[in-house]
């Protein structure tokens, strides 16, 4: 029997017919159109698709099959995009997230002693990822644009906390402006405090 599914379509839809597995699959593809298909959000639609999947057929997902598989795909597509920066860096940032970040949490666990703490914890998780991402993707930075730098991990860690508030936001701009453009409009001033927000990380650091 398949685990239960934090996929809100899910829940709204019902376990026993695949209209939420069909209506998140729209939405994650529809979303990848949107914004021209880039390598990393190739990938990123390609391994979600894969996960759905699995969900919908009660299979544990394996983020290492998935990065595998999805890299297979887009290579046998388009055989040049193995040289594509955007693609090396999206992979090596995954892969670097799947092999590194586990080990690298667990030394910060140990360091920081009880990490019972929700807060706490999630500041390790945090730290883990990015630096795992930022050790992956070095040596690719390096070789293409010849110079590193040294506040990545702090700006990381400042900015991943507006992300998810920007995309829901602009997205729902974009979708209740097309029918409702006064509350396009209160859903952009939203998104314009997320957004602010991380311009000003940026310009800080």
């Amino acid at each position: 029997r398949a685990a239960p599914s934090p996929c809100s379509s899910r829940w709204l839809l019902g376990r026993r017919r695949p209209y939420y597995l069909l209506l998140a699959l729209f939405v994650v593809w529809s979303y990848s159109m949107l914004v021209g298909m880039p390598p990393s959000v190739t990938r990123a639609a390609i391994m979600g698709s894969l996960w759905l999947l699995a969900n919908h057929l009660g299979r544990p997902g394996a983020a290492v099959t998935a990065l595998a598989l999805s890299a297979a795909v887009m290579a046998g597509l388009n055989p040049a995009i193995l040289g594509d920066v955007g693609f090396q860096l999206s992979f090596a940032a995954m892969a670097g997230v799947v092999y590194l970040s586990p080990p690298i949490q667990r030394a910060g666990e140990r360091l920081a002693g009880d990490a019972g703490s929700g807060l706490k914890r999630a500041v390790l998780g945090g730290t883990a990822v990015t630096l795992a991402a930022t050790l992956a993707t070095a040596p690719i930075i390096g070789y293409n644009f010849h110079r590193m730098s040294i506040v990545g991990l702090p700006a990381t860690l400042l900015a991943l906390p507006a992300l998810p508030g920007i995309i829901l936001t602009s997205a729902a701009t974009a979708v209740l402006g097309l029918a409702f453009p006064w509350a396009g409009q209160a859903a952009g001033w939203l998104a314009w405090v997320f957004l602010t927000y991380l311009i000003k990380v940026v310009e800080l650091l």
